[in-house]
């Protein structure tokens, strides 16, 4: 069972959850495509030439394996970053949690919530993430990365928390 929905207050309803963008895979892909091309590299002059005996076909083997643990470490690293990640707006409060052995969590009450950012690069503004930065009273800071369609994650924080605000009570989830 997830952070946010063992957490929740009484009386309190999740309004909007946001999740880590696919993009956190990226790094894996690109470094299985220069594992799968060392292969076929290496595995296209063996059948070119079968009494190749030189040191560089086992040497792009042996490169061929390295990056595939790097891919394999890096798909690990993704996976559980995205498993680990959670963002969430209830109608009482901003709930922010990562981290899997070592746990960061944010909980910002809708009135005591400053200001949220957001940060995209280029790439980001094209397929859609980017980093939320949540400030609360106090210099509460928390930002997370690779949040998918972070513009949209704002606007409902914003939308929330200004509902919150003018009418001083909580409300459900279909009121918003």
């Amino acid at each position: 069972m997830s952070y946010i929905k063992n957490n929740l207050l009484p009386n309190e309803e999740v309004i909007f959850q946001a999740d880590v963008h696919p993009v956190v895979f990226l790094r894996a892909l690109v470094m299985l495509f220069f594992t799968l091309l060392l292969a076929v590299c290496a595995t296209a002059m063996i059948a070119q030439n079968p009494q190749l005996t030189g040191s560089f076909i086992p040497t792009l083997w042996c490169l061929a394996g390295i990056t595939l643990f790097g891919t394999i470490s890096l798909a690990v690293r993704a996976l559980v970053y995205k498993a680990s990640t959670e963002f969430a707006v209830t109608n009482q409060r901003i709930i922010a949690k990562r981290g899997f052995i070592r746990r960061s969590t944010l909980e910002v009450m809708l009135p005591k919530a400053e200001s949220v950012s957001i940060d995209q690069d280029i790439l980001g503004r094209m397929l859609g993430y980017g980093s939320l930065t949540v400030v609360g009273t106090g210099g509460t800071r928390e930002t997370i990365r690779l949040i998918d369609d972070p513009v949209y994650a704002r606007h409902m924080i914003n939308r929330v928390i200004n509902a919150a605000r003018q009418s001083g009570s909580t409300r459900t989830r279909e009121e918003y």
